[in-house]
């Protein structure tokens, strides 16, 4: 598998590695979108800087916006981050903005992103961080709820 998704507080981040097909890209997205938290979540980051490929055809392009567009409509407060510093990506990366202008941005430092969902989401974030909300999340989301209100 050419990806790793970490669960954090009220998001995930996805960290691509390498060769990434479609099909695994589509499988992450799959995995975020059917997480039983999906809808509190507020964040996804997608971090491309270490793939080097570019991940979508644009048939892959139209797939990821009818997918984006009924995940928003699960979940409206969710604002996606794209990690790239790679040339090649950056391509896929702007053409994913364009789908979703208002919900995307692109960014090549981790503390941009941190900077920019804080400001749009108003939830303090973590990118890296494997702190109390991934070690609760194991014991199921119930639990990493309870342990998020503070309860």
């Amino acid at each position: 598998m050419a990806y790793e998704m970490q669960w954090l507080k009220l998001g995930a981040y996805t960290k691509y590695t390498g060769l990434v097909t479609q099909d695994e890209f589509f499988r992450s997205l799959d995995e975020l979108h059917q997480h039983p938290d999906f809808g509190i979540f507020r964040f996804s980051i997608r971090d491309l800087r270490d793939c080097n490929t570019e991940l979508l055809s644009n048939q892959g392009l139209l797939r990821y916006a009818s997918r984006f567009l009924a995940a928003r409509m699960m979940n409206p407060r969710i604002y996606s981050a794209i990690l790239v510093d790679d040339s090649q990506v950056w391509p896929m990366a702007h053409r994913l903005k364009e789908l979703a202008p208002q919900m995307l941005e692109i960014f090549e430092e981790t503390s941009e992103v941190t900077q920019w969902l804080q400001l749009m989401t108003n939830v303090p974030i973590d990118c890296l961080g494997h702190g109390r909300w991934h070690h609760a999340y194991s014991a199921g989301p119930v639990m990493a709820q309870q342990i998020f209100r503070g309860r």
